[in-house]
Formats: structure tokens, C-alpha cells, sequence
């Protein structure tokens, strides 16, 4: 915790990506012996709506540089709103059948068939290292985390 009185440091928020990875859950409750309820949060830092269709989502392992796509399209609208958050959540195959609606039960939260963006993926590892970009859809760089 910071101390009320601790000086604060200056944030220029013209340096601030348009989007950033805010929260990650790569170990939840199972389903038939895999994870239920993994996902990655996204935040639109800007004031304006943005196009996901222009962005992907890339798994990394940083230790051999190999990096694999969750998320990328260039065809399917998907917007979120200026200040708003997205959420992406994970179909492993054993948890295929579970709906919006168990992720909003589970989590006790109402996000919108927009704001749940469901990904096809092995889903995350919950030892060893692992990554996780945001990428535009030409291979910039947006943010990251190890």
C-alpha cells in the first residue's frame, strides 16, 4: 500500500497505449480437468471507441521466443468503448458448453456479448513462464506482460 502522504509520480498520458492488459486469470475453478474461467482483460485507455479487428492477442514463451495467436481478425467487428474494458475468455475445449452466462454467474458480474470475446485456446499454463501481447494487426507492439 502507498502512503497517503508518498509523492506520486507523473504520468504522461500521451505515452499511455490505447489499450493494455489490465487483469489475467490463468487459474480458475475446473471443468472436466481443465480450467473453466480463464480470460485476459483489455482496456481501452482512450476516450474514443476502438475496432478490435485491427489488434490481435498473442500467447508468448519468452524462453524460446516462440509466440502463438489467441486472437486475431481483420473481418469481425468488434468495438469497445472509449474508457471501457473488454474481457477475453477462454474456450479450452473442455469447457465449450459453459455460456456468457456461467462466466457472468461465476465472476457475479454482467458483461455483454460485446464485452465477452470468447477465444479457442488450450488455455494458459498455471506454472512457468508465459506471456501475453497485444499486437496491431502489422506486428506492433501495444503492451505486454510476463
Amino acid at each position: 500500500m502507498i502512503h497517503k502522504d508518498a509523492e506520486k509520480p507523473e504520468i504522461d498520458i500521451t505515452k499511455v497505449p490505447p489499450l493494455t492488459i489490465t487483469e489475467v486469470l490463468p487459474d480458475t475453478s475446473n471443468v472436466e480437468g481443465a480450467d473453466a474461467y480463464e480470460f485476459i482483460e483489455v482496456s481501452n485507455n482512450s476516450n474514443q471507441e476502438i475496432n478490435l479487428k485491427d489488434y490481435g492477442i498473442y500467447y508468448v514463451y519468452p524462453d524460446t521466443g516462440v509466440q502463438t495467436a489467441w486472437w486475431e481478425t481483420n473481418k469481425d467487428k468488434k468495438n469497445t468503448a472509449g474508457r471501457s474494458t473488454g474481457v477475453f475468455g477462454l474456450k479450452n475445449g473442455s469447457n465449450d458448453y459453459l455460456t456468457r452466462d456461467d462466466f457472468n454467474a461465476n465472476f457475479g458480474v454482467e458483461l455483454s456479448e460485446n464485452e465477452l470475446i470468447e477465444v479457442s485456446s488450450s488455455g494458459m499454463a498455471n506454472s512457468g513462464k508465459r506471456g501475453i501481447r497485444i499486437c496491431t494487426n502489422v506486428g506492433d507492439e501495444i503492451d505486454s506482460i510476463v
